[in-house]
């Protein structure tokens, strides 16, 4: 961009863009550099920057403004679509995330009752029947 705005502030290329038919101002052709680089990166291709001239040289026709209206509203119909879409996709995620989440709280649950039971069963054996929890204790840590 710096590059295009040191040609196009010199007399020579001023004359010679008004020779050949473009009659833009340097401001707006600065301005039309910024509206031409949609990936604001700062850079242009000559084929696109040449057709932008082309096209904003052009007479603006009733039909060209209905064909760009028309054009919009497929963008935005499209647009609206793809929503749509990627708002039911999300909605998808949620309701799995949902599942997801109280199957792991059933899942938290049942280990906290496997602990318990565990443990209700290992004091039951401590004064019913000391010598097999021992046994199984030792066979257990011996692993």
């Amino acid at each position: 961009k710096d590059e295009f705005e040191g040609m196009v502030k010199q007399d020579s290329v001023v004359a010679e863009m008004r020779r050949l038919g473009f009659s833009m101002k340097t401001e707006e052709l600065l301005k039309l550099w910024d509206i031409l680089d949609v990936e604001m990166s700062g850079e242009l291709g000559i084929d696109d920057f040449v057709a932008g001239l082309t096209y904003v040289q052009e007479k603006l026709s009733t039909r060209h403004v209905i064909s760009l209206g028309y054009a919009m509203q497929r963008v935005s119909r499209r647009m609206e679509k793809d929503l749509d879409g990627c708002v039911e996709k999300i909605e998808q995620v949620r309701q799995t995330q949902e599942v997801m989440l109280e199957a792991l709280d059933r899942q938290a649950a049942l280990n906290e009752e496997q602990k318990l039971s565990v443990k209700l069963w290992q004091a039951w054996m401590k004064n019913n029947d000391p010598s097999t929890l021992q046994r199984l204790t030792n066979a257990s840590a011996s692993r």
